[in-house]
């Protein structure tokens, strides 16, 4: 997952150098095929100034359907929500995308960033951020399924990583700072974890939700809520939380999506700068991370520094390969303070059967959903954030050929 910038970071030519990415190089395009149809997606861009000590002052949210062509084109028909005018507006836009035969590659982003999502695909799923944009964001997008999930689709149990953002002075959960030590709102991060367990019908039952605010330490924020309720709308479900004192961390009506094959979720409030990702851990075997290679996207904000009045807003994506219980890391990150840069590292992963597991720095809690194939992460104080991993797309074909993975 991610390295605590400085511990262990070195430079290296990422993918054949980030800088050109995209630019000076002929991108290898024979992936495209891999993003082909109507997608899901949200994107989430946070903004904060070195000027001001890293205090979180803006924020947008976009979310909709995304269609891809399958030849390198894709169209946008969504809803943005801005911190600067606590409105929803109608967006519509077009642009481009490049992705090579392993799933890696960059989509053109000119409505949030004004640049390129550099990201991978993967079994219907995209993930990605745009790390030389200025602009710390997570964008993630799964294929609609086919028939379009229902009331009944979502049942079983679920992991959920969330983040919430409350830009200065915001609000968009007023009950944040009421709860929160950084009443200010200088400091005004949060990030949780939790299970949902759907019955298919529409009821949640009782969903508790354990997690920190940045600038309060290690001090547990806890949310329990009994009656929790979602209907279906459109293909994804909303999950209806309380809107009131009892709504510490999760607070309002957050929208679902799923992956085609109903084993990752992932969405937001419609209304917020918040982002939540999720695996299903019930059904079948425990998972074990048994892929040889992993993509990853996420984001996080490291207070190390919150008593000299400083914030460091962190989003990054890379891939790590797993050898036994060991795990390399290979991350492009950008930095609020430290601008974009590369960063290799290691960090364990269990090779036992288990859906949970803590790093052995203890500042990331892990769930392992599908197989194998999707890890989701939750961080800890300091480093409050998320992240979601999915397993390289596996090769077919015959004859001798160049692993693009490889």
């Amino acid at each position: 997952m991610r390295t605590r910038l400085g511990q262990a970071a070195a430079l290296f030519s990422l993918f054949c150098g980030a800088q050109a990415f995209g630019q000076a190089l002929k991108w290898d395009t024979s992936g495209n095929g891999l993003l082909n149809g109507t997608y899901y997606f949200r994107e989430v861009a946070w903004a904060a100034s070195t000027s001001s000590g890293g205090v979180a002052s803006d924020g947008i949210a976009m979310y909709g359907n995304i269609a891809f062509d399958g030849a390198g084109n894709y169209t946008i028909n969504a809803l943005s929500y801005q911190y600067s005018s606590f409105s929803i507006n109608p967006v519509t836009s077009q642009g481009t995308y490049s992705i090579g035969a392993g799933g890696f590659g960059f989509l053109s982003d000119p409505v949030l960033t004004n640049t390129v999502v550099r990201g991978m695909v993967s079994n219907g799923v995209f993930i990605g951020t745009s790390t030389e944009s200025g602009f710390n964001n997570l964008f993630v997008a799964a294929q609609l399924p086919s028939p379009a999930p229902t009331l009944a689709t979502f049942n079983g149990s679920y992991s959920i990583a969330y983040l919430a953002y409350q830009p200065s002075n915001g609000m968009q959960n007023p009950y944040y700072y009421y709860y929160s030590s950084s009443a200010s709102g200088q400091y005004n991060f949060e990030d949780a974890q939790f299970t949902l367990n759907p019955n298919g019908a529409g009821n949640l039952g009782t969903v508790s939700i354990r997690g920190f605010f940045s600038g309060s330490g290690t001090q547990v924020v806890g949310q329990q809520n009994s009656g929790v309720k979602y209907i279906a709308s459109g293909g994804a479900e909303k999950l209806i939380f309380p809107t009131n004192s009892s709504a510490t961390l999760v607070y309002g009506d957050q929208y679902l999506y799923f992956s085609p094959d109903g084993n990752f979720v992932f969405g937001g409030s419609p209304q917020g700068f918040d982002f939540f990702v999720g695996v299903k851990t019930s059904g079948g075997a425990p998972p074990v991370m048994s892929n040889p290679l992993y993509y990853a996207a996420g984001f996080y904000s490291d207070s190390t520094q919150i008593s000299s009045g400083s914030l460091d807003l962190d989003s990054y994506y890379g891939s790590f390969s797993v050898t036994g219980g060991a795990v390399i890391n290979h991350s492009r990150i950008l930095s609020l303070f430290q601008g974009a840069y590369n960063s290799i590292s290691t960090s364990d992963v269990p090779t036992t059967a288990g859906a949970t597991y803590t790093d052995a720095a203890g500042l990331d809690s892990f769930t392992i959903g599908n197989g194998g194939n999707i890890r989701i992460g939750v961080g800890q104080p300091p480093y409050l954030g998320i992240e979601v991993a999915l397993a390289a797309p596996a090769l077919s074909g015959s004859g001798v050929y160049l692993n693009p993975t490889g």
